[in-house]
């Protein structure tokens, strides 16, 4: 079974946010057991924020131009801009696994999509109200 503990790197010292927990989960290996440690740094999630524009202006706009339903988009740019060929067999990404920055590199793809393909103007998040 994979668990995963968060820490923080203090002083060069990886400080457990649940030690109680993690030395419990390690008591149910036998002795001597030899596991794998994986640290990584924890990325950001896209925000709320991102994700509500996302929706609410270049999805909508580009499913208004197109005819497409708005999950119709989501998935037709989710094929076209995040396909992970990095295993034998290539998947696709869901947005909600985006860091912020990933997620933003995403929304500038698809607002030059709508751009290039429908000739329409999507602005930026700060350039529109949304919900």
């Amino acid at each position: 079974m994979n668990t995963k503990h968060k820490a923080t790197i203090n002083n060069g010292n990886m400080v457990l946010d649940d030690p109680v927990r993690f030395n419990h989960e390690l008591r149910r290996y036998p002795e001597g057991t030899v596991v794998d440690v994986i640290v990584k740094r924890v990325k950001k999630g896209r925000s709320y924020s991102q994700n509500a524009y996302y929706w609410a202006v270049p999805i909508a706009m580009i499913a208004d131009a197109s005819g497409m339903m708005p999950e119709e988009v989501h998935d037709a740019l989710r094929m076209e801009y995040l396909v992970d060929r990095s295993k034998k067999l290539p998947t696709i990404l869901s947005t909600s696994t985006l860091s912020t920055g990933e997620f933003e590199d995403y929304l500038m793809k698809v607002r030059m999509f709508a751009s290039e393909f429908f000739g329409i103007f999507v602005p930026k998040p700060n350039e529109v109200e949304y919900e």
